[in-house]
């Protein structure tokens, strides 16, 4: 159940259709919303002119009051703070203390050629996030959608972590979502060359895997499911499958079994995170309470 939320306030382009979005998540139960503003003062100049300040503030001030506004129209009970540090830090700190059940932030598509700067707020965010984290795609030439749910693809390696973020996607389930795609990759560079005559088997235990999981989906009340086994690249195929079927939503561990590989920039989730057309859904191992 998802009943408070801490939302990053940020001043991009587009960034107030992202807020379009949050009011779907009443329907899971939030109520309450802590906007937060935070302001890097690395990045403040330490000899800023008076009046320059003030115009800063000023803009910050309109932008927050803004944002906050259209969260109170979709129903939200809604409180603003303003902090400084890396927000990375700073709203994963108030999401604990708060004891928030997701953060959500704005998230630009990257792009391979000239590509957006990774200390972006939304992929600050999700740097050691002890709370779940939604990163709402947004484009600064097209209209969003409204439904985020309309079809929610979960990518599971079967590992804890992918557990835990099943859990989650019951939790949306009970509460009324539309199609799901429950999908495993066989890792290529995993199987080839000496485990290529084991395929078979493996997609025959991941199979069983996934009817169970498609099961306990069906008694939450989703019953639009489809299961899906891959092979290849784990990042190239997600990434294809969302492209091709219009994925609205992905959920997904933000650890795998390969956690080491985590740790890097170019891990599944993080390049889910950085490249797909979809939201993403990001679940830790361990919430914090």
């Amino acid at each position: 159940m998802i009943r408070k939320i801490v939302v990053a306030s940020e001043i991009i382009p587009n960034a107030d259709e992202m807020f379009q979005y949050l009011g779907g998540l009443r329907r899971f139960g939030a109520k309450k919303c802590i906007l937060v503003q935070c302001i890097n003062q690395a990045d403040t100049p330490k000899e800023a002119p008076k009046d320059v300040s003030e115009f800063i503030d000023a803009i910050m001030e309109e932008n927050l009051q803004s944002q906050k506004k259209i969260l109170e129209e979709q129903g939200f009970e809604v409180t603003c703070r303003v902090c400084s540090g890396f927000i990375r830090q700073e709203i994963n700190k108030i999401a604990i203390e708060e004891r928030a059940d997701l953060i959500v932030a704005a998230a630009r598509r990257e792009d391979r050629i000239t590509g957006y700067p990774f200390d972006d707020a939304a992929y600050e965010v999700i740097q050691n996030a002890g709370k779940p984290v939604l990163l709402i795609r947004i484009y600064e030439d097209e209209k969003q959608e409204q439904d985020l749910t309309e079809h929610v693809l979960f990518a599971t390696d079967f590992s804890d972590n992918a557990g835990v973020a099943f859990q989650s996607l019951e939790e949306l389930a009970e509460s009324g979502i539309g199609k799901v795609s429950l999908i495993h990759v066989q890792e290529k560079t995993r199987i080839e060359p000496h485990l290529i005559d084991k395929l078979e088997d493996f997609n025959r235990i991941d199979q069983e895997r996934l009817d169970s999981l498609k099961e306990r989906l069906i008694l939450n009340g989703c019953h639009n499911v489809e299961t899906y086994i891959l092979y290849g690249s784990t990042k190239y195929e997600l990434n294809k499958f969302i492209r091709e079927h219009n994925v609205t939503l992905t959920i997904m561990g933000s650890q795998g079994r390969g956690f080491i590989d985590e740790l890097f920039v170019g891990g599944v989730s993080q390049n889910i995170a950085r490249e797909s057309i979809s939201s993403v859904l990001l679940i830790p191992t361990v919430l914090h309470n």
